[in-house]
């Protein structure tokens, strides 16, 4: 395994996961295949693509042929190509089908005409479990129950998968992670909106009670398991990575208020709950700690001090961002409780 194919690996945690492949091993030749779209950047792996040790394909998983000859140079390929936010999935569905699914389906369908087996490990998420009730932590032999558009695309791409690797032979895995949160994260994202809003006294818009339960996980510790995966996980198989984290709403944003200094009372906005609200995702790990000898890092409350304190001195960054027209209409949206 000497040629590592990135799709989407200039978003959030596809950039993150660059970065670790090209420290952990010197000789593999990785290529990042990004349409760069609104989350897309290529600034996290900028000094790796001066230095020789990435190249760049400018390229959209929906494009069939661009896949194909990109997929055909590689030994290996990790999609984490994806339209990922809820609420824009429940505003208009049809990018996150042809993205999340379709794309999948380029993919697979490359890996089938060559006829080759090269590794394919796919970028899913908890959310194709649906909702848990309390106490439960679904396993990967649990069913799927989608609860929104968003995560009906993501299970319909693990279904083809799973359905090609029994049809066609094809040498894939899926991994299925809990909420990410580190550098580089889009600031439409919670945490990082958080974050940022706070950095600027603005307040934080938050869906209904706030009460919704999720699990985080900080973004190296995932990109340790798809690693693992990547070299180690069985043909066919899921596995799951959770944090160990499972914090409200609320109260990940109270913590990161308190960092600032603040009561989250005071920098709190209730809007109208989202539509088809889950209440709580939760996913054991269990199988990857005991087959790959996996394991989360540090806790919650070790990385927000420096999480807050990179958004701090990377404000041209994300400051940009929110300027586009794009962020712009997004957060009225939210903040309309659309």
């Amino acid at each position: 395994m000497a040629r590592i194919l990135i799709i989407g690996g200039a978003g959030f945690i596809g950039s993150n996961f660059v970065r670790m492949l090209a420290e952990r091993y010197p000789s593999y030749e990785i290529t990042v295949f990004d349409a760069l779209t609104y989350a897309g950047t290529l600034e996290p792996i900028a000094d790796l693509r001066d230095a020789g040790r990435v190249d760049f394909v400018h390229a959209d998983v929906c494009d069939r042929h661009a896949v194909q000859e990109a997929v055909a140079r590689a030994d290996a390929v990790v999609n984490f190509a994806a339209h990922s936010h809820v609420d824009r999935s429940i505003q208009t569905t049809r990018p996150f089908h042809d993205t999340n699914a379709g794309g999948v389906i380029n993919i697979l369908d490359s890996l089938k005409s060559l006829k080759s087996p090269k590794r394919f490990v796919q970028i899913s998420t908890d959310e194709v479990y649906g909702p848990a009730e309390e106490d439960i932590w679904y396993t990967e032999e649990d069913r799927q129950r989608p609860g929104n558009p968003y995560s009906a695309s993501k299970s319909a791409a693990d279904g083809y998968i799973l359905a090609y690797v029994n049809t066609f032979d094809i040498d894939a895995c899926i991994t299925r992670c809990t909420n990410n949160y580190g550098f580089w994260q889009y600031p439409e994202k919670l945490i990082a909106m958080t974050i940022t809003s706070l950095i600027d006294s603005r307040r934080v818009p938050i869906h209904g009670d706030g009460q919704m339960l999720r699990d985080w996980i900080w973004v190296e510790d995932h990109c340790d398991h798809i690693d693992r995966v990547l070299h180690q996980g069985q043909r066919g198989r899921i596995y799951n990575a959770a944090g160990f984290c499972e914090r409200s709403v609320l109260d990940v944003v109270a913590k990161i208020a308190a960092v600032f200094g603040k009561k989250v009372e005071d920098v709190v906005d209730r809007i109208a709950d989202r539509p088809g609200q889950d209440r709580r995702y939760a996913i054991s790990p269990a199988k990857a700690m005991s087959a790959l000898g996996w394991r989360p890092g540090k806790s919650f409350e070790e990385r927000l001090s420096e999480l807050v304190a990179w958004y701090q001195e990377h404000q041209s960054w994300w400051r940009r961002i929110m300027a586009t027209d794009y962020y712009q209409e997004h957060f009225k949206m939210l903040r309309r409780g659309q």
